[in-house]
């Protein structure tokens, strides 16, 4: 059972990781935009691939905390069925579990789709089409980057409810509830 706490652990440094990554995206999202603000008001003059940089750390931002987001209960739950079920702890983890595994297929769904872009982009050797000349496989490098992050929390989340490991709570009760 060492190995689940292992694998728990190291799900949980690698969300963090794409966390303080999607974090200094953001800064550098800001520091772009100041940048081209500054050379077109004092200097008339552009970077030229401004919302090229912006666009790809935009998608960036949006992939690589995934899974930092769900280890931190971000992430949108429909809770109609589990909380209707919590007076069945077995049954709970039932239906957790196999929510968890249908994620998990969509997203090696998703992982295997960009898998297949990331490879071809790098091995034909695409850039972008502007002066920037940016390779490819780096932008939809990082949102395969993400969704292996989520992918890999998700499942560690998973292997923690089957392990008994995972608190599997009901959602907070309506506190204006009579009884």
């Amino acid at each position: 059972m060492w190995l689940i706490d292992v694998l728990r652990r190291l799900a949980r440094a690698l969300s963090i990781a794409g966390g303080v990554a999607a974090a200094i995206g953001i800064v550098l999202i800001a520091a772009v935009i100041l940048l081209e603000i500054v050379l077109r008001t004092f200097f008339a003059t552009s970077t030229f691939m401004s919302d090229e940089l912006v666009g790809y750390l935009v998608a960036a931002t949006g992939f690589l905390p995934l899974g930092y987001t769900f280890a931190e209960g971000g992430i949108l739950r429909v809770n109609l069925l589990l909380g209707r079920i919590d007076r069945t702890p077995r049954l709970r983890v039932l239906v957790e579990l196999v929510c968890v595994a249908a994620t998990l297929a969509v997203l090696g769904l998703l992982i295997w789709h960009f898998w297949g872009n990331v490879s071809r982009q790098y091995s034909r050797g695409y850039t972008s089409g502007t002066m920037s000349g940016i390779p490819q496989w780096i932008p939809t490098g990082t949102m395969l980057a993400g969704l292996a992050i989520f992918w890999f929390q998700v499942f560690a989340y998973g292997l923690g409810v089957a392990s008994g490991r995972e608190p599997v709570l009901a959602e907070e009760q309506d506190e204006t509830a009579v009884g």
